[in-house]
């Protein structure tokens, strides 16, 4: 496979510069929601009104929180480059059948993989698409 096309495609047939982490938008927003509570001091107000709104005692944790989704979902180069989740079923499953991506594999139509994962939706739509054009 072409190393600029594998770059820019994961092995469920996702381009991409179409998903909100690769472009770092999950990252930008926990960012600008967090230069937000910085500026109007939203620590300094859990702390004072904790009485009133009794689940801001869980601040500390809600910062925790956007500072894991920050990391998580920070910078991706890509699936086959390295990043995605590792875990994913779709990449295990290329890796070890051996079709490059979805589109080079004959049970494209049929699999349950692609069928129950919720990102790989749409996916599928593309990579039927892009299946016809080669045939």
């Amino acid at each position: 496979m072409n190393k600029k096309i594998s770059n820019s495609l994961s092995y469920c047939g996702m381009h991409c510069t179409a998903c909100g982490i690769h472009k770092g938008d999950v990252r930008k927003a926990v960012e600008n929601f967090q230069q937000v509570l910085q500026k109007y001091g939203v620590e300094r107000i859990t702390k004072k009104f904790v009485d009133v709104e009794p689940s801001f005692k869980h601040y500390e944790s809600f910062v925790e929180v956007l500072n894991g989704l920050a990391n998580l979902f920070g910078d991706c180069s890509g699936c086959f480059s390295g990043d995605g989740d590792p875990n994913c079923s779709i990449r295990v499953c290329c890796i070890q059948r051996a079709p490059a991506t979805c589109v080079e594999c004959i049970e494209l139509d049929t699999c349950e993989r692609l069928r129950t994962s919720v990102l790989a939706q749409q996916c599928i739509v593309n990579t039927l698409r892009v299946k016809k054009k080669r045939s």
